[in-house]
């Protein structure tokens, strides 16, 4: 029987602490490398959308002087003040057209809409024929709309556009009408914001029932359509657009007007993809790196247990002349088998052997021919058993066994074979060939005894008691005169 040696247990202690310290490193690695595309992330649509909000300011202002420079324009003014309907509609048609708004609107101080125009680009069906005056008037009445703000404007129950609005007031030369531009917010326009900032751009109203309704996205339709929820339910500030195959990093921007600062708002976004691909190539070759170093580690550790802990242990371990266990492996591996009786029910056997004879040759032929004759002998014993048993020399001519079974029967037969074996003539190196024998005390672990001082007692008594009678092996008995077999009474502990 082998226990698990110091070399096996070092190598299970080292390789793991190793794998797990490089593990770690890695896992904190990819840790901080995601956390610092986080950050650029977020830096890149902060500054994105300092951009874009520095770029509407910019094409409010230009949209507004065009505005007030239409509004002033003399030819503008005279047709506008004609009563004239389809004049006036034809003057409104024209400014729009000249400054590539989608819809035009003229009402007079009190909202009332006097004459509109709407462009042929719009998504509204039939130029807004189905758009009641007066829900116009209430659009174009509102104060976020004088503040160039950008707001939905419902046409029907199924449509909903988005404008930036700009309006001017017209002097004939005192305050007459009020001109309102309206300047659709589509696609087109978020392909050109992400053309300007390379960032992505969702541009969305809260309709009536709260929810959100998407109105211009630069995002791939397919993206847009497998996350549509989550567009729909975005929280303020940043966050993880998790689409099928990539994920958006977010900012959502509030650009309502006062009265409902939530009511308009932009999502800016970025693909993870471009930020993280490069700490993804970098994390696949350090993986890489780190598997061939477990690697490496597994076989230092090896090698390195092998050359220095390995010599180490033969010398505490074993018995320097027969190269067989020493009494601390023997004690140790018969604990072990005591513990494994307790947990597992499995038995066992200790047999105490000495050598017949032995003194003598000791004696007469010297200490080299009796060295000799252990190493024979050593190796006669050692080939009687299997490798799962332990064979020892517990010092001088003292030999122990311990077998991993509660046979009976089969320890006798293990314990003649040795004492064949064994009392076979022993050649030696100066020719000279000797006799010796041996004598095997057998006891059994539960029958005889479950305490390991016990049973080696009742052992050693069974031995002496072979010695004597000449029966080359004896099992344990309680007394020298009980018959074999008889019940052992333990000793008082």
């Amino acid at each position: 029987m082998k226990i698990q040696t110091s070399e096996k247990r070092l190598i299970f202690f080292l390789v793991p602490l190793l794998v797990a310290f490089q593990v770690a490193a890695f896992v904190s690695m990819r840790y901080a490398n995601r956390s610092i595309a986080m950050d650029t992330l977020d830096n890149e649509l902060g500054s994105g959308a300092q951009v874009f909000q520095f770029a509407l300011a910019q094409r409010t202002q230009y949209l507004s002087q065009a505005t007030d420079l239409v509004a002033k324009d003399f030819g503008f003014r005279e047709a506008v003040t004609n009563t004239h309907q389809p004049t006036v509609e034809s003057a409104l048609k024209n400014q729009m057209l000249r400054m590539g708004a989608n819809l035009v609107v003229l009402s007079d101080l009190r909202g009332e809409v006097l004459a509109r125009s709407a462009s042929e680009r719009s998504l509204v069906p039939a130029d807004f024929g189905v758009l009641r005056s007066d829900v116009l008037a209430a659009k174009v009445g509102e104060g976020d709309v004088r503040r160039s703000r950008l707001l939905p404007l419902q046409v029907d129950a199924q449509h909903s556009v988005l404008y930036q609005w700009i309006q001017a007031t017209v002097r004939t030369p005192m305050p007459t009408a009020r001109l309102i531009l309206a300047f659709e917010i589509d696609d087109a326009a978020a392909v050109q914001l992400k053309q300007m900032t390379n960032l992505d751009f969702v541009f969305m109203s809260r309709i009536a029932d709260g929810s959100w309704r998407v109105h211009a996205s630069s995002l791939d339709p397919q993206v847009q359509a497998t996350t549509r929820t989550q567009i729909e339910q975005a929280p303020e500030g940043f966050w993880t657009l998790r689409a099928q195959d990539e994920n958006f990093r977010m900012l959502t921007l509030n650009l309502g007007g006062a009265a409902d600062p939530s009511s308009v708002v932009a999502l800016v976004g970025k693909s993870f993809r471009p930020v993280i691909g490069p700490f993804s190539q970098l994390e696949r070759l350090t993986g890489t790196f780190v598997l061939l170093s477990a690697l490496l580690s597994v076989f230092a550790v090896y090698r390195v247990t092998h050359r220095i802990v390995a010599p180490l242990e033969t010398v505490v371990f074993q018995d320097g002349l027969t190269k067989l266990a020493n009494r601390r492996l023997f004690e140790l591996n018969l604990h072990t088998a005591a513990q494994n009786l307790k947990t597992l029910g499995r038995g066992y056997c200790v047999m105490v052997m000495d050598l017949n004879k032995f003194k003598a040759v000791n004696d007469t032929l010297g200490h080299a021919a009796g060295d000799q004759v252990l190493q024979v002998a050593a190796k006669r014993i050692h080939h009687s058993i299997r490798n799962s048993d332990t064979v020892a020399r517990l010092g001088g001519d003292e030999f122990a066994l311990l077998l991993i079974t509660d046979d009976r029967q089969r320890a006798g037969e293990i314990a003649a074979q040795i004492v064949e074996s064994v009392r076979r003539p022993i050649g030696l190196a100066n020719g000279t060939r000797v006799d010796v024998g041996v004598s095997i005390g057998i006891a059994m672990a539960p029958h005889d005894s479950r305490v390991n001082e016990t049973l080696l007692h009742l052992a050693d008594e069974a031995m002496y008691a072979a010695k004597q009678g000449g029966t080359g092996f004896a099992f344990a008995r309680d007394e020298a005169t009980q018959p074999e077999g008889a019940p052992v009474s333990e000793p008082a502990v």
